[in-house]
């Protein structure tokens, strides 16, 4: 139990910096998620648990390429995806975890579409 304590109080001198470099690296070696975040208004430490909503509002240049990508991400047949995108804005994926709606988006906007993130 004194050893608890010992590491306990080192624990409690850390920055928070510091504190969330220790949190990840205990994520990677106990292979565990723990969905923490820094809110930098009040500098608390929440559990993340927004939800994300990925819209296309413009297709760009690229419109053969946006529908094929539509197409994967929505397990839709090609005339489905094409016909999914004509009028827009059109939600693509609802209530998804951040980083999944990050990488829609940067799929997308790789291929010249607009994508909003909300």
């Amino acid at each position: 139990m004194n050893k608890i304590n010992e590491i306990f109080n080192l624990i409690m001198r850390l920055r928070i910096s510091e504190l969330i470099v220790l949190i990840k690296l205990l994520e990677q070696t106990l292979n565990v998620n723990t969905n923490i975040q820094i809110n930098k208004k009040d500098k608390n430490i929440t559990p993340s648990n927004r939800k994300y909503n990925v819209i296309l509002t413009s297709v760009g240049k690229n419109k053969i390429n946006i529908i094929k990508e539509i197409k994967n991400l929505l397990n839709l047949g090609l005339k489905e995806s094409r016909d999914y995108i004509e009028t827009l804005p059109k939600l693509i994926k609802e209530g998804i975890e951040e980083t999944e709606a990050n990488t829609i988006k940067k799929r997308l906007e790789s291929l010249d579409a607009t994508i909003e993130v909300t």
